[in-house]
């Protein structure tokens, strides 16, 4: 186990251990992934089924939530540093076509700057996610909110980089 990890389950914070601060919190699990030196390496601690004692493992799905953003925004601007994208092109040039007939913005430029900061006048900025035991719905059915999405339609709700 990296050092990193051991850090984090052996720290106490307001005098409670990790262990005793995940009874606290409620959380009956969770997976943590540290890349250090470009190695990285992975942890689950608790229970995906607490009554049933089945520990968290590899296989146990967790929801990513708002982490995702940050992951995605260093990808984003690791590749902008490695020139092979430009935060400012219309975002048509990395998407394919049908993605922009989805909903109506074919007359509005965003970029991926836009996507980035919040900025591009979609009416959604975040998703509350899926049970376990829910059907996952594919991109499309996110994107035009059809069943078995949760979401409402992704639709240009303001010019971009006017909010």
């Amino acid at each position: 186990m990296c050092c990193i990890l051991q850090a984090i389950k052996e720290a106490a914070y307001s005098g409670m251990s990790f262990y005793e601060r995940m009874d606290f919190y409620k959380v009956p699990a969770l997976s943590v992934c540290v890349v250090e030196n470009g190695k990285i390496q992975t942890e689950c601690f608790g229970y995906r089924d607490r009554e049933g004692r089945i520990e968290a493992d590899d296989e146990t799905l967790f929801q990513a939530a708002s982490i995702s953003k940050v992951l995605l925004a260093v990808a984003v601007l690791r590749l902008t540093e490695a020139g092979k994208i430009n935060l400012d092109e219309d975002i048509r040039k990395y998407t394919d076509a049908d993605f922009y007939k989805t909903f109506d913005c074919q007359k509005y430029r965003v970029t991926l700057r836009h996507l980035l900061s919040h900025t591009a006048g979609f009416n959604i900025g975040g998703f509350v996610g899926y049970l376990p035991s829910m059907e996952i719905p594919s991109v499309d059915q996110i994107l035009r909110g059809e069943y078995p999405a949760n979401n409402l339609p992704l639709f240009m709700q303001n010019r971009p980089a006017t909010e």
